[in-house]
């Protein structure tokens, strides 16, 4: 019965929610039938949903229950509460005053918030203009969350821990955080999609790359890119 079940539907693969929850009702409804019958315990079926969900909390909370288990039923996921967060990709792309590549980074993040890629993002790219010599630099954000973060420093726990990095930063660099809209921020898609392909960390140097301080870095997360100009 479970095969044919199985075959009937595109997105029934193995682990899918279709076939994990049948399994674990059928599963649930044995165990409690031998209990009723040798420990005298109650047959309800909401004991069988509350143990059916038990078991589908403890696969999430141990990550073996993922968002591609989730394949055309996400609407049933977020009634149940299971919520998943999208892969975060950071990269940055480093030119001069001239527009000349000077280095070109990407990051996959793997499954973050926005406002903790957004963060990552702006301290990397930070991070590499110190080391090329940058002391000015003009933060352009696409995110009007991070840029709020930023100004008013609020979070959690993981976001006030890059707020701390972020103003040491400050201590060693005059930095300007400002908005920009999404349409300036398209000369690193390419990057994104490395990134996001890839899954790791690479840094990339150009041989047309230039020692002067004047530098501008634009960083991707996720689809969205920031610019970080250093003049």
């Amino acid at each position: 019965m479970l095969h044919y079940w199985k075959l009937s539907s595109p997105y029934l693969t193995r682990g899918h929610i279709r076939l994990l929850i049948p399994l674990l009702v059928l599963w649930c409804i044995w165990r409690l039938r031998n209990e009723a019958k040798y420990d005298g315990a109650m047959f309800s079926p909401t004991i069988i949903i509350r143990r059916v969900f038990g078991y589908l909390w403890r696969l999430q909370r141990a990550k073996r229950l993922q968002a591609k288990h989730w394949t055309g039923d996400l609407l049933v996921a977020k009634r149940l509460h299971f919520y998943y967060r999208a892969p975060q990709c950071n990269c940055d792309l480093i030119r001069d005053s001239r527009g000349h590549m000077i280095k070109a980074y990407f990051e996959f993040l793997g499954a973050q918030t926005n406002a903790y890629a957004g963060l990552y993002a702006v301290i990397r790219g930070l991070r590499i203009a110190r080391e090329e010599g940058g002391t000015n630099v003009w933060v352009e954000l696409d995110s009007m969350v991070v840029l709020h973060i930023i100004k008013k420093e609020e979070g959690d726990w993981k976001v006030q821990h890059l707020l701390t990095k972020l103003r040491q930063f400050k201590w060693q660099m005059i930095i300007l955080f400002t908005h920009v809209l999404r349409e300036a921020n398209k000369p690193a898609d390419l990057l994104a999609n490395l990134a996001c392909q890839k899954q790791t960390v690479e840094i990339l140097s150009s041989p047309q790359g230039s020692s002067t301080p004047s530098l501008s870095l634009s960083k991707l997360y996720r689809v969205s890119l920031d610019f970080l100009i250093h003049g």
